[in-house]
């Protein structure tokens, strides 16, 4: 024979186990890692070798590149704040050089697209992190 159960014997769950799933930071994660490398390999097919606009390929390149190093940062469990500071800087970097300076369309719309995504990308990545 069972014995039935005391009300006082069931426990109902805390009301913090329902928290919602942090998926903003590792949407943001993805969305700055697939930008910037976007952005690096855009270098090499995008922007002419032999013109006046290879220069926007070299600073293009070497910021999402910072900014892709900056994103593996952000798998570890060193402090975070610092990697979301660089990677939201290369991402307002790229909108700087292609509102300042004066390249062609193809360009243009690497650069700003790609800085408006990697600034989306930190944001995210900013608003999804909560200290323990």
């Amino acid at each position: 024979m069972t014995t039935p159960a005391k009300p006082s014997d069931v426990t109902a769950p805390a009301a913090a186990a329902y928290e919602p799933v942090p998926v903003l930071a590792p949407l943001g994660w993805v969305l700055v890692l697939i930008t910037g490398l976007l952005v690096v390999i855009s270098t090499w097919y995008v922007y002419p070798q032999d013109a006046e606009a290879m220069w926007a390929g070299y600073r293009g390149g070497m910021v999402a590149t910072v900014v892709v190093v900056a994103s593996f940062v952000l798998r570890t469990r060193v402090n975070h704040a610092p990697a979301i500071a660089v990677i939201g800087l290369g991402g307002a970097l790229l909108i700087l050089f292609a509102l300042v300076y004066d390249d062609t369309t193809s360009i243009f719309v690497t650069e700003l697209g790609g800085g408006v995504l990697i600034l989306l990308g930190a944001l995210l990545c900013a608003s999804g992190r909560r200290e323990a």
